[in-house]
């Protein structure tokens, strides 16, 4: 009986030493990916990944341990705004924390999701609660066509990075003031770069590269692009870089902080 334990153990570890190197040899593999695909590739990998990961039962699952409410930056900047009223579009809104919780402080919230599943959890949620925020299937990247018709524009969750490729970013965020009010404001969340510098991390950055420098590989590729699992993220280098950015695309921005990385820009007008 020993033996066989002792066999058991020893494959055991084997496979979990082979799955861990499987594991790594994908995210190394997947990190050329933002390297070689078109923005709209890369977009509609992510749009995938959610259609695999947003089952009903993780939906479920995910509800069960989530802790409802706004994360305090979300609080904090909601406060110092006085946003309690008036009309908010929320993009990405998963099952609806963010935006069930600011349709209890009075505001009506729309909220595009696109998973079919937990915009239908959401919206279900919202009823159930008696708020007032609705919910559609749609990518945020395809606005509404309604003119001048919200207050506030809310991208939390670090979407904003989630968006593939600077420009599009740019386009996307340009477009947006056609749906708000004259005075609206758009509050995004973005990834600011945090990870320490390695001598793995700095061979790989250099080797993405390359990558990128190939014949047909993505013109727009930028340092700080990366994927993991099918799902793209830009991480901004510095406040220097997601101002340029900010202001190329024609806003005004009103704050900006490098942690946790939120924006709340405004339109000349």
């Amino acid at each position: 009986m020993s033996v066989v334990r002792s066999l058991v153990l020893l494959v055991g570890k084997g496979l979990d030493w082979a799955g861990s190197l499987l594991y790594q040899l994908s995210n190394a593999f997947h990190g050329f990916l933002p390297a070689l695909l078109s923005p709209a590739q890369l977009q509609g990998l992510m749009n995938e990944h959610y259609g695999r990961v947003y089952t009903e039962g993780f939906v479920a699952e995910s509800l069960a341990f989530q802790q409802d409410g706004l994360h305090c930056w979300e609080k904090e900047i909601l406060d110092r705004c006085h946003i309690n009223s008036g009309k908010m579009l929320v993009l990405g809104a998963g099952w609806g924390r963010e935006a069930i919780a600011i349709a209890q402080r009075g505001v009506r919230v729309v909220g595009i999701e696109v998973n079919a599943i937990a915009a239908r959890t959401a919206g279900q949620r919202a009823k159930t609660m008696g708020v007032p925020a609705v919910f559609l299937q749609a990518d945020l990247l395809k606005l509404p066509t309604d003119r001048g018709c919200f207050d506030c524009v809310l991208l939390s969750q670090h979407m904003y990075s989630a968006i593939a490729g600077k420009a599009e970013r740019q386009r996307w965020l340009a477009s947006l003031r056609r749906v708000l009010t004259p005075n609206g404001r758009v509050i995004l969340s973005f990834l600011p770069e945090c990870l320490p510098v390695s001598r793995l991390r700095t061979a790989r950055r250099r080797l993405t590269m390359m990558v990128a420098r190939l014949p047909g590989a993505n013109p727009g590729f930028q340092m700080g692009d990366a994927c993991d699992g099918g799902h793209f993220l830009h991480w901004f280098q510095d406040e220097a870089e997601i101002r340029s950015e900010l202001l190329g695309a024609g806003v005004r921005i009103y704050d900006l902080s490098m942690s946790p990385g939120v924006a709340i820009l405004t339109y000349p007008s």
